[in-house]
């Protein structure tokens, strides 16, 4: 994993994420990262679990519950697509981060060997949670 911090779009895998994001003009991309980890019995790889987390912050982006770390690239996607509906995808989403959160989590594991950085990353994805987890509540649903 080529990581230059602990943020969830500071990697290599979320870069290109990020350049395939730019051509999309629906969902799909959000929808196929989540059920990526979704849709996998077993070990999450790596590149799985950073593509989630990205597509995450935007799901959260989109109800107004961006990161400070969002990238500008990011923001104007979300700005230029604010039509497109994300609710659908908050329950998945939250399940998918408990699967990267979990042992058997690639993403995890590596970020767990860097013992300097594991608790900030740890706290990044919390956050996540907490973001999706409070579009779900009854004064947040559109």
């Amino acid at each position: 994993m080529g990581a230059w911090d602990s943020g969830v779009f500071d990697n290599d895998d979320a870069a290109d994420w990020i350049n395939e994001l730019a051509d999309a003009n629906d969902l799909e991309i959000l929808n196929n990262a989540i059920y990526a980890v979704l849709d996998t019995p077993d070990y999450i790889e790596e590149p799985e679990g950073a593509r989630l987390l990205c597509a995450c912050e935007v799901v959260t982006a989109f109800r107004g519950k961006l990161s400070t770390n969002i990238p500008d690239e990011v923001r104007q996607w979300v700005k230029n697509h604010e039509s497109l509906d994300t609710s659908p995808l908050i329950p998945a989403a939250l399940q998918a981060i408990d699967r990267v959160l979990g042992d058997d989590s690639e993403l995890k594991q590596l970020w767990e060997e860097n013992e300097q950085d594991y608790p900030k990353w740890h706290e990044a994805i919390l956050s996540i949670k907490r973001r999706l987890y409070s579009l779900m509540q009854p004064d947040n649903v559109s």
